[in-house]
């Protein structure tokens, strides 16, 4: 469940200065798919103050969308709806992206309220004959043609009409990454590379040869008739990849207990410097748990077509895998109880990620972070918690559950208001998502079938290891 400190207006410091010029800065060097085009229409245009201050509003919006993505991952896909966005003033509040900041009192905290639109002054004159196209449209796989479903080319267009009355224009273009919300209806997908599929074939290959004391398949059905080398080959790699899975998954924990081992000794240290490092290597360790929950779904959707597949013939049919397999085949299907023991530590590793990424922002490490990364350790908790309450069936329990996570994001919002909009944002639509289980479980509908698919992994495992016949089968 997530729980977190309360803290006081005062007790918050937004971005100084430097940060917010550093944070751009950065910004500005990592856009590698930026595209830039001046016009004017029916004449040579001469470059002026006006040009400058369609470069300033158009690095703008830039800088704002690029936020809003980042810090609201809801907003890409209202990038998605807007499509070819309408053309608007600049001023009078007409734009989404400009309002003036003319709060002077409480320069931690701005209210929605508070955020006035340009209307007077002579930042209204400058810049009343400028207008502001937002558009976004889907960029093409240049091999298939099909557009890739998380990446979108924004353009931004800045027109005005300069001093002279005639009509200009600045573009301004750029690659944005993000995930559309109707992804989450469709069950996963996973893209295997072709190093991946070879490195799984070969070892697929390899450990089919260590059954037959060095025998490679093609020899090997030569004398067994009936034999089917794809589905000798499919059996052999999918005990080749279950082994792999079980043994890295081994490993990582391993490798997480000796940093959870590290941390609590740091942790007991009287010396404050110990607290700085014990936070950075929670920050490993919640990392780390996410890959684990990540590696071990990632897994069962590459071993999802062998489950569906020829497995089940090589153990209900043990002609196809030829004699010597066969006769082992009690010994071969401990890859399947593998398997189906690791389905079950999904809901662990759920549960593990969570609770360490709700460790950096309790006491007494919330008082070592920067306050900028508070609410990315937020977002992280509450999409963990949020696969967690859909690894789990629909019930009373799981009812009581998604509305204390509910009534959780409501408190983190009254919270962050005022100091964080884009972060609000992203809390106001996660709690629409989160209304009622209907809603929730529809959005997220493919992951909901991708759960249930792990949890039927028991049941299939045991019905094909009932399928073995009853010859086959050591004592």
């Amino acid at each position: 469940m997530i729980e977190f400190r309360k803290q006081t207006d005062s007790g918050h410091s937004g971005f100084s200065l430097v940060e917010a010029l550093i944070a751009f800065s950065l910004l500005v060097v990592s856009l590698a798919g930026l595209l830039v085009t001046f016009q004017g229409v029916g004449k040579e245009t001469n470059f002026t103050d006006e040009h400058y201050s369609a470069m300033f509003l158009a690095q703008k919006v830039l800088e704002d969308i690029n936020n809003k993505t980042i810090d609201n991952p809801h907003f890409f896909s209202e990038l998605i709806h807007a499509a070819e966005g309408e053309e608007k003033s600049v001023v009078n509040g007409c734009s989404p992206y400009f309002q003036l900041l003319e709060n002077t009192v409480n320069f931690d905290r701005l209210l929605p309220s508070e955020d006035l639109p340009i209307a007077t002054g002579p930042l209204f004159e400058q810049l009343k004959n400028y207008s502001v196209q937002v558009s976004s449209a889907f960029v093409e796989d240049p091999a298939t043609k099909e557009p890739y479903s998380n990446l979108r080319k924004v353009k931004i267009k800045i027109r005005w009409k300069s001093k002279d009355n005639s009509l200009q224009d600045y573009e301004i273009s750029q690659f944005i990454n993000g995930i559309d919300e109707e992804e989450f209806k469709k069950f996963p997908e996973i893209f295997v590379s072709t190093e991946i599929k070879k490195k799984i074939a070969d070892g697929g290959a390899a450990k089919i040869s260590e059954l037959l004391e060095g025998q490679n398949i093609s020899e090997y059905i030569k004398t067994n008739p009936g034999a089917d080398a794809k589905v000798i080959q499919d059996l052999g790699e999918f005990i080749y990849f279950v082994r792999e899975t079980i043994d890295k998954d081994a490993a990582r924990l391993d490798e997480i207990q000796s940093c959870e081992s590290d941390s609590g000794l740091l942790i007991s240290s009287p010396d404050p410097l110990n607290n700085i490092k014990a936070a950075e290597l929670l920050k490993k360790i919640a990392r780390m748990y996410e890959d684990r929950t990540l590696s071990i779904c990632y897994s069962f959707l590459l071993l999802r077509d062998y489950l569906n597949g020829n497995l089940a013939k090589a153990f209900a049919e043990p002609v196809l895998i030829g004699k010597t397999l066969s006769s082992s085949l009690r010994d071969l299907s401990f890859s399947l109880e593998d398997i189906s023991d690791l389905s079950f530590q999904v809901p662990l590793a759920l549960a593990a990620a969570e609770r360490s990424y709700l460790r950096l922002i309790n006491s007494p490490f919330v008082e070592i972070i920067p306050k900028r990364k508070e609410p990315d350790y937020l977002k992280k908790a509450i999409d963990i918690e949020k696969l967690g309450l859909l690894e789990k069936p629909e019930n009373n329990d799981s009812e009581k559950q998604l509305g204390s996570l509910r009534k959780t994001i409501g408190s983190i919002e009254a919270r962050f208001i005022g100091h964080h909009p884009n972060f609000t944002d992203y809390l106001r639509k996660e709690k629409e998502i989160c209304q009622d289980q209907k809603t929730f479980r529809n959005y997220y509908s493919g992951i909901v079938q991708y759960f249930e698919y792990v949890g039927s992994i028991p049941a299939i495992t045991k019905k094909i290891i009932a399928s073995i016949p009853p010859g086959y089968i050591k004592k």
